[in-house]
């Protein structure tokens, strides 16, 4: 009995079972899986938020030139932002019951980067603001 069981200890001694290789090999290949699919999330997340904070700038910058320089918010539909070839301006009016009341509206502005239409993605930055109603004097 003592023979067989130091027989059996030696053979574990030698190496490992194809069992234990291929349950190792399974364990580290789901662990690359999962290591890639949240870089891939990770690196989109990253752009996504560097196209988010050029939009910001942008916007900014477009509001306040027409803010500063008394120029009216333009008419609704797309235009091309001045600072870049990638990106679109869309202006949009929304009538709201309560801006009526001010004899004012509400006007959207949305600004898109072509990558983003391209992938079928919503606007990267977007701000509603009050605007004089239309045939109404801004200041």
């Amino acid at each position: 009995m003592q023979h067989f069981v130091a027989k059996t200890r030696n053979r574990r001694a030698r190496g490992l079972t194809l069992v234990e290789v291929l349950c190792a090999t399974a364990l580290a290949g789901s662990l690359l899986a999962g290591i890639l699919v949240s870089q891939s999330a990770h690196l989109r997340q990253i752009r996504a938020a560097e196209q988010h904070r050029i939009a910001i700038g942008l916007l900014n910058r477009m509001l306040e030139r027409w803010t500063a320089g008394r120029n009216d918010v333009p008419p609704d539909g797309d235009y091309p932002v001045p600072e870049s070839t990638d990106w679109v301006c869309r202006v949009a009016r929304v009538d709201a019951p309560d801006a009526k009341v001010l004899q004012a509206q509400i006007a959207r502005i949305e600004l898109w980067s072509s990558d983003l239409k391209v992938q079928g993605r919503k606007e990267a930055a977007s701000v509603e603001m009050l605007v004089p109603a239309e045939g109404r004097p801004s200041r």
